[in-house]
C-alpha cells in the first residue's frame, strides 16, 4: 500500500508540476489545457486527476478520501506549486 501510494502521490506532483508550470511559463491558456489534458491522458488513472488541491480538498470533505491520503496527496500538490515557484525564481 505505502509503494503505490507513493507512485500515486508522484504522478499527482509531476501533473500538478507541468500544469502551473506551463501556465507560470507561458501564461497562455490553450497551452494550460493542453497541459491538463496531457496531463489527465498520461496519469489520470493512477491520480484520479487530482492536481488540484481544491479537487482533493472536496474529496477529503465529502468523505470520498481518506484523511491519510489527503495529506500525502496535498503535500505533492503543494511540493509542486514550490518547486515551480523556486523554478520561475530562479528565472
Amino acid at each position: 500500500q505505502t509503494c503505490a501510494l507513493r507512485s500515486v502521490s508522484q504522478s499527482r506532483y509531476i501533473g500538478t508540476l507541468l500544469i502551473i508550470a506551463t501556465l507560470a511559463l507561458t501564461g497562455n491558456v490553450l497551452y494550460f489545457v493542453a497541459a491538463l489534458a496531457f496531463a489527465i491522458a498520461l496519469m489520470g488513472k493512477m491520480s484520479a486527476t487530482h492536481f488540484n488541491p481544491a479537487i482533493t480538498a472536496w474529496s477529503w470533505l465529502s468523505g470520498k478520501l481518506p484523511s491519510n491520503d489527503a495529506l500525502m496527496y496535498l503535500a505533492a500538490q503543494f511540493s509542486a506549486a514550490v518547486s515551480v515557484w523556486v523554478l520561475t525564481s530562479l528565472m
